[in-house]
């Protein structure tokens, strides 16, 4: 009451104290502090990999047995030394690609595969199988950083802030992510404005998220297979000249090689929320929570089973279950902070836990958004102490936020240039028959991703209500105001 004779931007700042309040804590009941999330996943396809484009391998018999022996190579070198004593078959050679598989194929010999078949114990194995942990092309490259610019203007367009950036523990995707999210900023010449986009400008590599064929394909995939921390880096500086400015502490610390969706929910909710700053409460210690974790979930799941039964375990400390889902009409009206998150990873698992296992592929670089709804509840005379986390997710398909260019026409227009990094474990170009030449920056491949539509924000995503827009941009610029006040007036005076 004191207030209503303040001027009324004072007031203004007041209610939005309040508003924030219930909004971010949901209010006491005197025993415990609930704390409401409206979660924004933006999950994105990395660009195309090296291992990608051999999808368009062209070379045939006899010609492509002299390439045997640069393959063989990549089998020895397969990771933990599995197939260091085997061959690849002479008399089956390099076999070129067919109408149902575009990469060219060999077979293993003195493996324990069995002959002559395909399949998950097959000898017979595409050659992309054995490029382990693949890089982007350097095409990928480049329109992913194209892709950030125009993923980047929207998200100011929205007054949305991105809290968080992840990736899977492979190097095409946290190389997206950098190309996005660093790259599109920096330079001489960048290819849009950054600022106030980003909460924490960095990425961290996160688990439960790498790659898996789909169940009984081959035997094989070494590219879906993360090298050591210190591999990646060592080919990264390589590359790029220098460190990217990538958090490791996930990579050191959880399994690489792991996937599994309800896995990475959990983890998202304990490890990865609280990173992303502006909470209550507090991360679980790593060690006690992943025995929790990988005590209560199988190694692996059925995309099918996903959402069937609810999931529940604790920690000392803390406790985790999944709720109810909901419809995007429930979580556009419920109260809570709004959290942005994106995460670069790859197109099987967006497939399963995206669009329910359906097709069509999500194109590269393409972003998706999945929406969840955390409560976190904490005891009021303990803030550190996490009580319970309770995640429920969308249950509908998620919505294409920003399309990109096809795949296969990329693929069409590749030239020398644009594979040029992609020489180990053996050259690839070798087997696309590519024109020579080309400028890295100017080839047919990067100016399909140049043109004005490329990256096409979907219709829905376009219109916003302009009275929610202020809302947002007003609670986001309270929330992150300086202390004494100053920024919250100029900003509700030009709101």
């Amino acid at each position: 009451l004191a207030t209503l004779e303040s001027p009324p931007v004072v007031q203004m700042s007041l209610l939005l104290s309040v508003l924030v309040f219930l909004g971010c804590s949901g209010g006491i009941d005197g025993k415990v502090v609930t704390q409401r999330l409206k979660i924004r996943f933006f999950w994105i396809r990395h660009g195309q990999s090296c291992a990608n484009v051999m999808d368009r391998c062209v070379v045939k018999p006899p010609e492509s047995h002299r390439l045997l022996p640069e393959i063989e190579k990549a089998l020895h070198a397969f990771p933990s030394g599995k197939f260091a004593d085997s061959t690849l078959s002479n008399t089956f050679g390099v076999a070129a690609a067919t109408d149902k598989e575009k990469d060219c194929s060999v077979e293993i010999s003195g493996s324990g595969l069995k002959l002559g078949q395909t399949g998950d114990s097959g000898a017979v194995i595409r050659v992309h199988d054995l490029y382990t942990d693949p890089m982007l092309t350097d095409c990928a490259r480049r329109q992913s950083m194209l892709a950030g610019a125009s993923f980047i203007k929207w998200l100011k367009s929205r007054g949305m802030l991105l809290h968080f950036i992840g990736s899977s523990f492979l190097m095409r995707a946290f190389e997206t992510a950098y190309a996005m999210f660093f790259e599109a900023c920096t330079g001489e010449k960048p290819m849009t404005n950054c600022s106030r986009v980003f909460e924490r400008h960095i990425v961290a590599p996160l688990p439960y998220m790498t790659e898996r064929a789909p169940r009984g394909l081959t035997a094989l995939q070494a590219d879906n297979m993360p090298m050591e921390l210190e591999e990646q880096t060592k080919m990264l500086e390589g590359v790029y000249g220098d460190r990217l400015p990538i958090n490791p502490t996930y990579a050191r610390e959880w399994p690489r090689y792991a996937q599994q969706f309800e896995k990475f929910k959990a983890f998202l909710a304990a490890k990865i929320l609280p990173a992303a700053g502006g909470f209550d409460w507090a991360e679980p210690p790593t060690t006690v929570f992943k025995e929790a974790l990988e005590r209560a979930l199988p190694e692996t799941m059925r995309h099918e089973d996903h959402g069937k039964s609810g999931i529940s375990f604790g920690w000392k400390g803390g406790s985790y279950a999944t709720g109810p889902s909901f419809t995007k009409d429930e979580w556009e009206h419920w109260e809570g902070r709004e959290v942005n998150i994106a995460v670069v990873g790859h197109n099987q698992m967006m497939m399963e836990y995206c669009q329910q296992g359906e097709l069509p592929k999500t194109n590269n670089n393409a972003v998706l958004e999945k929406l969840l709804f955390l409560e976190a509840s904490t005891d009021p005379d303990d803030p550190s102490s996490l009580n319970r986390l309770v995640l429920r997710e969308l249950g509908d398909k998620c919505a294409l936020v920003m399309d990109a260019p096809n795949g296969a026409d990329s693929m069409k227009a590749l030239v020398e240039a644009d594979v040029a990094t992609c020489a180990t474990p053996f050259q690839v170009s070798k087997f696309l028959g590519l024109q020579a030449g080309g400028a890295g920056e100017d080839t047919p491949c990067v100016r399909l991703a140049a043109k004005e539509d490329a990256f096409e924000i979907m219709q829905e995503f376009l219109a916003e209500n302009q009275e929610d827009k202020k809302v947002r941009q007003l609670k986001r610029e309270f929330v992150h105001s300086p202390s004494d006040g100053a920024g919250t007036v100029n900003t509700a005076e030009e709101l």
